[in-house]
């Protein structure tokens, strides 16, 4: 539901000449507004945007409705992952200086903040322009049918992932998608078809790994399904839902040791994510493990007291060992 791709991008400082660079400083409400733009966009040629948007900032609040400044600021702020401040100053900018790349740019980042109605309706309006870009068309069927995922309105997924699908093919992104729909609509058979081509496509995409392994647990192949959750999760060990698929039906299994070894590769880059530490916490009970069961609940309870969860686990394990002493 990502994408790489990035649209419409904001032409560069050195447009050429000299005397273009002087006409495009005249937009700018003072020379000193001028000297911070080009400097922020020095900064972001390099690779620099969270420097960047400190210069920005100033430029927006003295010039706000310049578009040059909204365009970069946003850049600046979706590039170092800033992304409420950077819905709220493409909402201005779109609000004050409309064009298709901007509306664009604004459901797109609606998209990524879980905003699907806001996102929605601004796609339809991106389409209600010519569009003459395929590149664009197809991020915006893609994004339109998620959502309609999301909505559970298969149908209206169905119809815009086909479309989409029309403009690229090849696309394994857009083919682990269409294996979650059919997933979801029952259809294992066409959902494993797609996920087996998406890996033909790219053998590296963990995703597509992972809907395989769901579409063999529920043929009941298990051998299969465990083969394709570690190959997910030795491209991606960040993976979750690779992880939890694996503890949910192999945790008290022979594989019990795998899941542990994969639990903890997780947990060391992402220390207090609980739902995953009380995997763990299961894992290492069916192991007989418990002071280290222990240890792992002593480390939620403090992390999160506030947890019922976390408290009753800890609570548990704290009872059983001073009972076995």
């Amino acid at each position: 539901m990502e994408s790489d791709i990035e649209y419409f991008k904001v032409q560069k400082t050195e447009i050429g000449s000299s005397e273009k660079k002087i006409s495009k400083r005249k937009t700018f409400k003072n020379e000193k507004i001028a000297t911070c733009y080009f400097n922020a966009k020095v900064l972001l040629e390099n690779n620099e945007p969270a420097l960047a948007v400190n210069l920005l900032r100033f430029c927006a609040s003295n010039d706000s409705f310049n578009s040059y400044i909204l365009d970069s600021l946003y850049e600046s702020l979706r590039k170092s992952y800033q992304l409420d401040e950077a819905e709220k100053v493409a909402e201005q900018n779109l609000n004050y200086n409309y064009s298709l790349k901007r509306c664009f740019e604004l459901a797109n980042i609606y998209f990524f903040n879980d905003r699907d109605e806001e996102a929605l309706k601004l796609y339809f309006d991106c389409l209600s322009n010519i569009i003459e870009d395929q590149l664009v068309l197809f991020e915006i069927y893609k994004n339109m049918a998620n959502i309609y995922v999301k909505f559970r309105e298969f149908d209206s997924a169905e119809e815009y992932y086909y479309k989409a699908y029309q403009i690229n093919n090849s696309s394994d992104l857009l083919l682990v998608n269409i294996g979650v729909l059919e997933f979801q609509k029952k259809d294992l058979e066409k959902s494993r078809h797609c996920f087996r081509r998406a890996i033909e496509i790219n053998n590296k995409n963990d995703k597509a790994w992972v809907g395989l392994a769901m579409t063999h647990i529920e043929y009941g192949d298990r051998d299969l399904s465990w083969g394709n959750l570690i190959k997910a999760l030795d491209l991606n060990s960040n993976n979750k839902t690779a992880l939890i698929l694996m503890c949910q039906f192999y945790n008290k299994t022979e594989k019990n040791l795998t899941c542990k070894e994969y639990l903890l590769k997780y947990l060391e880059k992402n220390n207090f994510d609980e739902e995953v530490s009380i995997l763990l916490i299961q894992n290492l009970i069916h192991a007989g493990e418990y002071e280290n069961a222990y240890l792992e609940s002593f480390k939620n309870y403090i992390w999160n007291p506030k947890n019922e969860e976390n408290k009753k686990v800890y609570i548990e394990l704290k009872n059983y060992l001073e009972g076995a002493v």
